[in-house]
Parts: C-alpha cells; sequence; structure tokens
C-alpha cells in the first residue's frame, strides 16, 4: 500500500511538473511574443516596397524567426537598406527602423546607381528624391560593370555635380566619356576612365567655350551649324578641335 502511494505521488509530482511547464511556456509566449508591428522606414523607399517590406517581416515573425533572423533576412531580400534596428517595446509590440543608401544617380533613366556602388530599379525610390539627380547615359551594349559604377561614381563626387548641371553625359566606353553641353548642343568634352573632368577642367573648357562663341565659330561660312570637340585625354593639356566628320 506505501508503495502504491509514493508512485500515486509521483505520478501527481510529474503530471503537476508538465503542466507547470506548459503554463510556463504559454506565459513566455503571451510575454514575448509580439503582436503588434511598428515601422519606421526611410521616406526615399516607394509605399509600395514599404508594404512589401511589411509583409515580409510579418511573414518572418509567423515562421517564428527570432529578431537577428528577422534582421539579417530583410538585410539579404532588400540589399539596399542600409541599417535595421529592431527591437522590442511595450507592450509585446516590436518596432523596426530600417535606413536606405541614399542614391547617386540615375543611369538611362530606368536605374539608380547608390553610394555604396549598388544598382537598383529608379522605380524603387519615389520621385521626389530621385528626380533632381544627375543623369548619366549608356549604350545597350554596355553592362554596368564594378569598374563602370566606380568610375561613374568618382565622375559625380569629383566633379561636384557641376558636369551635371552643364552637360549631358554619356559613357561610350573606357576610352569615350561624352560630356555634350546642354545649352550650346555644338559643343563637348571628350574624356576617358583616365581622364576624367575635374572642376578646373569644366572651368577651363567653360572658357574655350566662350572664345568659340566670341568668334561666332560654332555656325561655319554658310551658316550651318558648326561642332566642336574639347579632348582631355590628353597629359596638361586640351585638344580643341572641329568635328569634321559633320
Amino acid at each position: 500500500m506505501k508503495g502504491r502511494r509514493v508512485h500515486s505521488r509521483l505520478i501527481i509530482l510529474c503530471v503537476s511538473s508538465i503542466v507547470l511547464m506548459v503554463g510556463i511556456v504559454k506565459l513566455h509566449r503571451y510575454l514575448f511574443t509580439a503582436t503588434r508591428f511598428v515601422f519606421s522606414i526611410d521616406p526615399l523607399i516607394t509605399h509600395s516596397i514599404q508594404e512589401t517590406i511589411i509583409s515580409f517581416a510579418k511573414s518572418m515573425h509567423q515562421e517564428h524567426a527570432s529578431m537577428k533572423t528577422m534582421s539579417d533576412s530583410i538585410a539579404n531580400e532588400f540589399p539596399f537598406i542600409r541599417s535595421i534596428s529592431v527591437q522590442r517595446i511595450p507592450v509585446r509590440s516590436v518596432y523596426l527602423e530600417l535606413k536606405a543608401y541614399d542614391p547617386l544617380c540615375v543611369i538611362n533613366n530606368d536605374t539608380l546607381l547608390l553610394y555604396n556602388e549598388m544598382v537598383i530599379p529608379k522605380q524603387q525610390y519615389l520621385t521626389y528624391f530621385v528626380k533632381n539627380l544627375p543623369h548619366i547615359t549608356l549604350q545597350k551594349n554596355n553592362t554596368i560593370s564594378s569598374v563602370l559604377k566606380t568610375v561613374l561614381k568618382k565622375i559625380v563626387m569629383e566633379s561636384y555635380y557641376s558636369a551635371f548641371l552643364n552637360y549631358n553625359v554619356t559613357w561610350i566606353n573606357e576610352n569615350e566619356v561624352w560630356l555634350c553641353d546642354k545649352k550650346q548642343e555644338d559643343f563637348s568634352i571628350l574624356g576617358s576612365i583616365n581622364r576624367l573632368p575635374t572642376s578646373a577642367i569644366l572651368n577651363q573648357c567653360a572658357y574655350l567655350k566662350s572664345r568659340l562663341s566670341e568668334r561666332n565659330a560654332f555656325l561655319n561660312k554658310k551658316k550651318k551649324p558648326q561642332r566642336w570637340i574639347a579632348d582631355i585625354r590628353f597629359d596638361k593639356q586640351i585638344v580643341l578641335y572641329k568635328n569634321l566628320g559633320g
């Protein structure tokens, strides 16, 4: 009889322990499982992309992903995100703050080059933030390689945007980078990957253009437009010549 009583007590103790553990697990889930998300997403990003990010984060939560896993997954899925801050806030809520990389320039009017040299579709960022960015044209047979992205970034950064205020920039290849004057279409600057236009060179070319204009050199004897090219691909000199090809 005594043995049976001990055995019964052990069973009751085991059952009580299981019930207690289940209760603790349920309490833990209740206290630490978020039921509400609060998002702060960089306004650079369009509303539709923000909604996609929010849906992705919530799906990760439904899969019981940890905060770190959620953060890493968002970064992998949306590589234009520069930083992610995830923290729990009262009551049973999760606060996510996402910052995006700043855009550097527009390529072929449909692609953005970011400051981290990543390229993304232009429609992922709001037009308000990209409409005044420098624009660069690439020929269709050009691929946006890592070398090209570095060079384009260098053009934008070293020219202090002045090149893009006054010129339309077109990349042909490593030996041909054209800057066509927006106001005087018959004046262009020709550079290369090793001879990119600096602010000093742009000022010198502007002076040359003004001298040509004073001489009416942009019109030939038949009053037809005459195109001039300032070739900056030489060491410590600018070669100015007419485009005899028409």
